[in-house]
């Protein structure tokens, strides 16, 4: 698609004269069991459903999460749209490989390259991303911080340190120049999370343009899918932690 239908797609969020919000989604299944929709054309906007028909539910809440959580930052208010009208563009079974691979959701969407406007702002919302992430934790005890609770997979320190390793591996899988193996000797998780961050602000803006695709045990990557995983990966475990705050009361 040309720079005339991304302009138009973010202009969506601040057109007055629209009475309707055109939302294309790309459905990912089997997901840790769960069906989960991408807003193709708005990264970090997505919903998880027990199938197909309950993301579809859920999904015009978390448009409008997303709305007011991205007003809160930049001040551009979304004109209220009297529908939204969901479009399921592409679907995805999540499956393993004979290797033990899983192998994530590549939409033919992603294929598309990225332009100068989607990255800039990409690059800002990931870091409204982690100056949340980052100010939910700050007054937290080292105890709460290194305590297991029951059900879950990691502490938060450990979820932390998954966050950034995870964007490190993103950005691997790009093939972009990482010297990973320095990373293996830190153990801060906030070290990790600056230096992800950094090489996220310093790298994304290299595949301005770039149409290749990359295919990494099986699963395809392209700038596009690092960029929609990216930002919903981060924001998926703000809100993991949010929950465990809520749980244990802290």
């Amino acid at each position: 698609m040309d720079a005339n239908h991304l302009i138009g797609a973010f202009a969506t969020l601040f057109r007055p004269e629209m009475n309707s919000l055109q939302v294309r989604l790309g459905l990912e299944r089997g997901r840790e069991g769960r069906t989960l929709a991408w807003a193709l054309d708005f990264p970090g906007a997505f919903a998880y459903g027990k199938d197909d028909a309950e993301v579809l539910e859920k999904m015009p809440e978390a448009l409008a999460n997303y709305k007011t959580w991205q007003w809160h930052h930049d001040g551009e208010k979304w004109e209220n749209a009297t529908r939204i009208d969901l479009q399921v563009v592409e679907t995805f079974d999540t499956f393993i490989t004979a290797d033990g691979n899983t192998i994530y959701a590549f939409f033919e969407d992603d294929r598309r390259p990225l332009q100068t406007i989607e990255i800039v702002q990409a690059l800002k919302m990931h870091t409204w991303q982690r100056q949340e992430l980052l100010e939910c934790v700050r007054s937290l005890s080292s105890e709460i911080m290194t305590r297991m609770l029951p059900g879950q997979r990691w502490n938060i320190n450990g979820i932390l340190n998954h966050i950034g390793r995870t964007e490190i591996y993103c950005l691997e899988s790009m093939e972009l120049p990482i010297h990973s193996a320095e990373f293996s000797l830190v153990h801060n998780p906030f070290r990790i999370l600056e230096l992800s961050f950094e090489l996220i602000q310093n790298l994304l803006p290299e595949l301005e343009g770039d149409a290749a695709v990359r295919d990494q045990g099986g699963e395809l990557w392209s700038a596009r899918k690092l960029l929609r995983r990216l930002l919903w990966h981060q924001r998926d475990h703000i809100d993991h932690i949010q929950q465990i705050l809520e749980i244990a009361n802290w």
